[in-house]
């Protein structure tokens, strides 16, 4: 009969019968199971690269969210227009959109913060009798919002003209406008009145019409950028309107306009060791693009004058302007702190670490040469030569490809963002491009250097803000226009990895 000894017993058992104490036993099966364990093939993480979207944000690295319908926005000839919308990231990681009736902010994660204001939106109210308009948005080391732009009245009459011009008006009551708001998104009482600070910055009444020395009553004033200072102060660029003229054609009024800088602290008020008072005013300069702040307090920021009226108006200037921090020009850069564009038409700039300037823009319709062009400037404005081909670099990007914004991370790598026509079909992507610091292409980043990123198949997908988390993570802000969407445009974002897992 055969032997039943051992039909039911443990590996335990059997290895203590065969003379291996129970002990023994036990440590050789926890090693073997061990053993077998390590010899499994372990469940592999997904591998990232450069430039590889961020699953964890939004919709698998994008997120959309619908906007109102357009509306009409009205503004100056020869002026800033407003903005429909504008987007900044927050140091928080935080993101923040907004248009002329409200704001958006987004949490790390890509989705509404559902603790700013109703669900993640906050509506702006304009002062009773007036109308907002829009100009830029930013956020400061706190989380606080700003908005700013420019009020115009609706109740006031403008100022009439001289009996010799009696259908020319002066231009309507316009006021610089900052709206600050915490991160609840409810408006901070203690800056301006209520949250909201409107002002002039002592600009002088326009003059005019047409060669008359007469002036109207009151002045007209509007903001068109904010830069944030590290202590949270910031720096607002605008303009007032100087003269009003006909521009050759009669009863067609145009409005020839001055640019100022105004330097505040975090409260609001105006610091007084900055120009006159907390501000430059600049007679021969009638535009000013965005403003950036290098380490040393300087200011740089893309100017131009004139190129409106056609052949009757004055021949369009454009130049840099660089200014201390105590608002005077910067002797050392250009010439007394001014420096031509050379060609380039400038759509955005960026200081970095080492207070270089990286100036990108495209050269002008004149030039055989129209792909993007980014040129890196020493403090004294010339170009360096560390920094592609005698100081300046032209990507290769997608046909197509137009640029809009450029920042730089912490290792001097130059990020830039845009868009570019869709691979199929009609519609555009974002576009997202990473030079090294010597302005060369980052190959292990995308596609040789750069990134396409679809949204919403024939839909204009426009990548208009660059920003960068503490994590170093890359989020892209835009819009998407089209008449596949409800409203007929969205804002979209899209967040990157810097680099491989």
């Amino acid at each position: 009969m055969r032997s039943r000894v051992g039909a039911h017993e443990s590996p335990i058992a059997r290895l203590a019968r065969g003379g291996v104490t129970a002990g023994l036993a036990a440590l050789l099966i926890f090693a073997l199971s061990a053993a077998m364990a390590a010899a499994k093939p372990a469940k592999q993480a997904p591998r990232y690269s450069p430039g590889d979207l961020d699953r964890s944000f939004g919709d698998r690295g994008r997120a959309i969210f619908a906007l109102p319908p357009q509306e009409v926005i009205p503004g100056y000839l020869a002026t800033p227009y407003p903005q429909a919308t504008a987007i900044a990231g927050s140091p928080s990681g935080k993101l923040v959109a907004a248009t002329r009736t409200q704001i958006l902010q987004l949490g790390p994660g890509g989705k509404l913060d559902r603790r700013f204001g109703g669900g993640g939106r906050v509506k702006i109210e304009a002062p009773a009798g007036w109308m907002f308009l829009l100009a830029d948005v930013a956020a400061d080391s706190r989380g606080r919002i700003l908005v700013v732009g420019s009020v115009v009245s609706l109740s006031e009459e403008t100022t009439p003209g001289p009996v010799e011009y009696p259908r020319v008006s002066g231009p309507p009551r316009r006021l610089a406008a900052v709206y600050r708001y915490l991160p609840s998104g409810s408006l901070d009482r203690g800056f301006g009145q209520n949250g909201v600070l409107t002002s002039d910055f002592a600009q002088l009444p326009a003059t005019g019409p047409g060669p008359f020395d007469y002036r109207f009553g009151v002045a007209s004033v509007g903001a068109t950028d904010v830069a944030v200072a590290p202590d949270d102060g910031f720096v607002l660029s605008g303009y007032s309107v100087k003269h009003v003229s006909t521009c050759g054609i009669p009863a067609t009024p145009t409005y020839e306009v001055r640019a100022y800088v105004a330097r505040l602290a975090a409260d609001g008020s105006l610091v007084p060791s900055f120009g006159t008072n907390g501000v430059v005013t600049d007679e021969g300069v009638e535009r000013l693009g965005a403003a950036t702040l290098d380490p040393a307090g300087r200011i740089a920021l893309p100017a131009a004058s004139g190129g409106y009226c056609g052949v009757r108006g004055p021949e369009l200037q454009e130049r840099l302007l660089s200014l201390g921090p105590s608002g005077q020009p910067d002797a050392s850069f250009g010439t007394a702190g001014s420096l031509l564009r050379s060609g380039l038409n400038v759509a955005d700039i960026a200081f970095d670490r080492r207070g270089r300037l990286l100036v990108l823009g495209r050269p002008a319709v004149t030039d055989s040469n129209l792909r993007p062009q980014v040129r890196r400037l020493l403090s004294n404005g010339s170009p360096d030569p560390a920094f592609g081909r005698q100081g300046s670099t032209s990507p290769r990007l997608p046909a197509g490809a137009h640029l809009t914004d450029l920042t730089v991370d912490g290792r001097g790598r130059v990020l830039l963002a845009g868009s570019a026509p869709a691979v199929f079909g009609l519609g555009s992507d974002f576009l997202l491009a990473r030079l090294s610091s010597g302005g060369r292409a980052d190959r292990r980043f995308g596609n040789r250097g750069w990134v396409r990123t679809g949204f919403i198949p024939g839909v204009k997908a426009q990548a208009s803000a660059i920003s960068l988390d503490a994590r170093g993570r890359i989020v892209l802000g835009g819009t998407l226009t089209g008449p596949e969407l409800r409203s007929g445009h969205a804002f979209a974002f899209a967040r990157y990895l810097p680099r491989a897992n």
